[in-house]
């Protein structure tokens, strides 16, 4: 009786864990969600803004670079779907992004 109940939980935990993949799996690779990197840290980022739209190519660790004009931002976070930056010349954005890189101002 003890090894059945042993078997259960353990049926259990698996199932569990692979229905916590299945959930995850939507939002990015395997790889990156055992590395814990999310989608968006790599770039470059598709962006459509209301009064422009171009890429954002990253520039170093944690800066990015616009191919619309040159400007150049610091991102103060890329996760969760969601890319947000400090433009050195402009404020802070932060734009919506699906797991192509593909990003609309929030």
């Amino acid at each position: 009786m003890k090894k059945v109940i042993i078997l259960a939980v353990i049926a259990c935990l698996g199932l569990g864990t692979g229905v916590f993949f299945a959930t995850k799996i939507q939002d990015g690779t395997i790889s990156q969600i055992i590395s814990g990197n999310d989608v968006l840290q790599s770039g470059p980022w598709n962006v459509k803004h209301p009064k422009w739209s171009g890429t954002l190519v990253k520039n170093g660790k944690n800066r990015l670079r616009s191919n619309v004009n040159g400007d150049t931002a610091t991102i103060i976070s890329a996760k969760n779907g969601v890319l947000t930056v400090k433009w050195d010349r402009w404020g802070t954005e932060s734009f919506k992004c699906n797991t192509q890189n593909s990003c609309t101002l929030k």
